[in-house]
């Protein structure tokens, strides 16, 4: 909602003299989620390729494993703890489209979108 509110200010959609960035966040953040019902993922999402993900996997799983060799106690069975790791890596890529960004460029193409954050007292 943060990315929302700079880029509308900064574009010229938001007046960012008359609205402060945490109020403008909080009612972008309002509108979405309560007026319109959504939640935050579905607004439009910049998302890394499959590839760059698997890149971002196996940087964790190197530090993962670094972590496990350096400590005093080691991971408990370390097979385990690499599965269990990469289920939840790919768990939050899957349901919290973790690594993504709101597009704001289309946010910001919608017509509601720019209706809403054009009038200031939608943030009174």
């Amino acid at each position: 909602y943060d990315f929302i509110a700079v880029e509308a200010c900064a574009i010229g959609v938001l007046n960012g003299t008359q609205i402060s960035r945490d109020i403008a966040r909080d009612g972008i953040q309002r509108y979405h989620e309560i007026v319109q019902g959504l939640k935050p993922n579905d607004l439009p999402l910049i998302c890394p390729s499959d590839a760059e993900i698997e890149q971002i996997l196996n940087a964790s799983l190197d530090h993962q494993e670094r972590i496990c060799r350096n400590v005093e106690a080691k991971c408990n069975e370390e097979a385990k703890d690499m599965i269990r790791h990469q289920s939840n890596f790919w768990k939050s890529i899957d349901e919290k489209k973790k690594f993504c960004t709101v597009d704001t460029n289309k946010v910001l193409k919608e017509t509601q979108w720019i209706e809403f954050l054009s009038s200031s007292s939608n943030f009174m």
